[in-house]
């Protein structure tokens, strides 16, 4: 096969551990400089499925790298073989999968949509462009991972009073935000503040875990409190330095409709001297609206006082368009996976499209999310869209790189033009 032992000490850091599943036919000297380069910290050949599911349960893996041709289509049911092991325990983590073809992209690329939404990392790159592997090893070191679509959730790495009391105390949680563009310009404007939680004892507890958790026992109020606490904070900070954004704060139907939660915000704004226009409630779908009169009545009093009111993941759920035709939304988010598809799937597109239409028609803003290449940004742009947030974009940043990127307008940068590459910030 001529592909050199792993270099692991010339790989460079956060380098992936690669396993090729042959035959390869093309293939080999580009993974092999590759290695060379310190771009994979190690790489293994793996001749047939068999052996490599004993490898697998053997040493850890992060990406399978296997030839699809016209001739030679049989590794297009791997991530589905690696989702089944998976189910079964036979993994501890589903590899990502990397398609090396020398077939139209398009041809691959809906189906490895769909396969990203079960939770498995796939890309595709060409056999005759020896960059193009590079670069989808880059688009998946910067990718969210998904937990694989009807795997079971791990153990709990903490127990319910670890939660509670974080939460309460407000020692091991903080914030990020998730900066928003204008896509014409460039320009920040606005964020998203995310909750996080830095466990003593076991690091980052990811919010899939730990957000159900607390709605189990009832605590999302005190989440909600400590989150509009620290956004408080930024904002002070940035309207002491005349460069202040709007930022959103999660929050589901249920936390809302807490008794006396929404006075006590605009209570607490007033009393900071933070004007509303700077606070906005991005509502959840994770909770379904019992008394959807009710809590109209009460966001229509927020909007009255100067908040925004945002409605995440446009798309999903049952109760999407009566939401939105019923609740006084000053903005929509399009849910990310029609944003990923909408190249490669018509009717992912055609979401897109009505989503931009339907905000202009009824006169609210219209955020685009889950941006995670610079094709993303381009077709936004010409389909009307001025406002996106995803990775390509910027990562949610902690306060203080969030505080110094808005203090330094590093965020005015132009966006990239069909054809130039974005520098991810």
């Amino acid at each position: 096969m001529n592909i050199p032992a792993a270099l692991s000490d010339q790989a460079g850091a956060g380098a992936p551990h690669v396993m090729a599943l042959g035959p390869l036919t093309r293939s080999t000297d580009m993974l092999s400089g590759l290695l060379i380069q310190g771009d994979l910290h190690s790489l293994r050949v793996s001749e047939t499925r068999g052996q490599l599911e004993a490898e697998l349960a053997a040493e850890a893996v992060d990406v399978i790298v296997c030839e699809v041709s016209g001739d030679a289509s049989e590794h297009l049911n791997l991530p589905v073989r690696l989702l089944r092991l998976y189910a079964l325990n036979r993994l501890a983590k589903v590899p990502a999968v990397i398609w090396l073809s020398d077939l139209p992209a398009q041809t691959l690329d809906a189906q490895a949509s769909e396969l990203r939404d079960a939770g498995v990392g796939v890309e595709v790159a060409s056999l005759v462009d020896k960059h193009s592997l590079a670069g989808a090893l880059g688009r998946l070191a910067t990718r969210r991972p998904a937990r694989p679509a009807g795997a079971a959730c791990p153990p709990a790495r903490f127990t319910e009073d670890n939660l509670r009391q974080s939460v309460e105390s407000g020692q091991e949680f903080r914030i990020v935000l998730q900066p928003q563009y204008d896509l014409t310009t460039g320009r920040m404007v606005g964020a998203e503040a995310l909750a996080r939680w830095r466990h003593g004892g076991f690091g980052e507890i990811p919010p899939s875990e730990f957000l159900p958790a607390l709605r189990r026992l009832g605590r999302k109020c005190a989440l909600f409190d400590f989150v509009l606490a620290r956004v408080h904070e930024v904002l002070h900070t940035l309207l002491r330095a005349n460069a202040a954004l709007p930022v959103s704060i999660n929050a589901s139907a249920a936390t809302l409709a807490i008794p006396g939660l929404l006075y006590r915000l605009d209570a607490g704004a007033r009393r900071e001297g933070i004007p509303a226009e700077l606070l906005k409630i991005e509502l959840t779908e994770d909770v379904d609206i019992d008394d959807i009169q009710r809590i109209a009545s009460d966001l229509e009093w927020m909007r009255a006082r100067g908040f925004g009111i945002s409605m995440d993941d446009f798309g999903t759920g049952t109760s999407t368009l009566e939401r939105l035709t019923r609740l006084p939304f000053s903005e929509f988010k399009i849910d990310r996976s029609f944003v990923q598809r909408m190249h490669t799937e018509p009717a992912a597109r055609a979401v897109v499209i009505t989503a931009l239409d339907l905000g202009r028609r009824l006169g609210m803003r219209v955020v685009a999310e889950g941006i995670e290449r610079s094709e993303h940004i381009y077709l936004l742009r010409e389909l009307g869209c001025h406002v996106g947030q995803g990775y390509e974009l910027c990562r949610p940043l902690e306060v203080s790189d969030f505080i110094a990127k808005v203090l330094n307008e590093a965020s005015a940068q132009p966006l990239p033009r069909n054809g130039e590459q974005y520098r991810v910030a």
